[in-house]
């Protein structure tokens, strides 16, 4: 059968945002290529201009071409031939990196001015969008990418011999209380910061493990309380978020993230930044812990407070994410805002 449109996804081929994104259209019949320009910088692709993409990529117009983020890849965008229809998915990350820099707010706002459509996963971010650039009226959906059904239709106790074999490989035992950053080692997601109130903590406390996902050769382990680990796959990390005690994602920008609501639906308690999406989440109902600034100090004093969460509380935090955030239905909804009009 062949497919029904031809979708080009312009995103980090490395990121599990971009294979849910391919597995979704292709689910729905379309086909898809993904050009990636990760590890390039904006002035070596200013430098490549199209050839380091390809001419093969020159010579095939797409139906729909989907830009993931705001950074190098949305400058990778505008150097392709723009498809029948176009869609914009701004990263928080990037969109909180582009306040106050001239070159990149200047990409962002020739990416967006090009979009027939701009997605983004909550609502705040859209209000953020809208008052930092400008956005033609009825560009701009929310849909946030949801938590797939097969994680919320199995249930996994803390006591589980699953969960205790991970913690087991991680050297961490049932008596101590696991802490796990899962969104990496970047200024975005401030690391530094995590970890810093992570040692004072430690101090005051003992039986405080920390791990921390995509930490690479230039991160440096503080002590044997803490565990470094690379980027994981999904299965991987579903076993670490279930192993966890607590999951920390404390940005200064985000939205309503794919991997925080992963933490909610594997029942971790949750210490998060007190900004607008993790506010929306507190609204819906689901328990965590907002923490305000200054994050050293309140992250700290959260830690040290920290007990796991109680059964009744996780089992509400689950049943929130099988109403609202099913991932077969969002995506179901991506795809057809994406493709609508095509």
């Amino acid at each position: 059968m062949k497919a029904e449109y031809r979708v080009r996804l312009v995103a980090p081929t490395h990121s599990v945002h971009t294979q849910l994104w391919i597995s979704a259209f292709l689910e729905h019949g379309h086909e898809v290529e993904v050009v990636s320009v990760s590890g390039r910088t904006p002035v070596g692709l200013l430098r490549q201009g199209l050839r380091g993409v390809g001419e093969r990529l020159l010579r095939r117009r797409p139906d729909i071409t989907i830009v993931h983020s705001l950074g190098t890849h949305a400058l990778a965008g505008l150097l392709l031939p723009k498809g029948r229809r176009n869609v914009v998915v701004p990263w928080g990350s990037e969109v909180a990196a582009a306040r106050g820099r001239r070159f990149r707010s200047w990409v962002a706002q020739r990416a967006i001015a090009r979009a027939d459509l701009m997605l983004v996963t909550s609502g705040s971010m859209a209000e953020t969008i809208e008052a930092q650039w400008d956005v033609r009226p009825g560009h701009l959906a929310v849909v946030s990418w949801g938590v797939s059904p097969d994680l919320l239709s199995e249930d996994l106790p803390p006591g589980s011999a699953a969960v205790e074999g991970v913690r087991r490989q991680l050297g961490i035992s049932e008596s101590e209380l696991m802490v796990l950053a899962p969104r990496g080692t970047g200024a975005a997601y401030r690391s530094d910061e995590l970890r810093d109130a992570f040692d004072a903590a430690r101090e005051l406390r003992g039986g405080l493990r920390l791990v921390v996902l995509g930490a690479g050769e230039s991160t440096s382990k503080r002590s044997e309380s803490e565990v470094l680990l690379p980027y994981v796959s999904k299965p991987e990390l579903i076993e670490l978020l279930r192993a966890s005690d607590a999951v920390v994602s404390v940005p200064h920008s985000d939205q309503r993230s794919t991997t925080v609501l992963e933490a909610v639906a594997c029942g971790s308690r949750l210490l998060l930044s007190d900004i607008p999406p993790y506010r929306e989440l507190a609204d819906l109902g689901v328990e965590a812990t907002l923490i305000r600034e200054p994050i050293r100090a309140g992250l700290m004093s959260a830690m040290v407070a920290l007990e796991r969460i109680p059964e009744a509380a996780a089992r509400k935090n689950r049943n929130l994410m099988k109403e609202y955030e099913n991932q077969n239905r969002q995506m179901a909804q991506v795809v057809d805002l994406c493709t609508a009009g095509a």
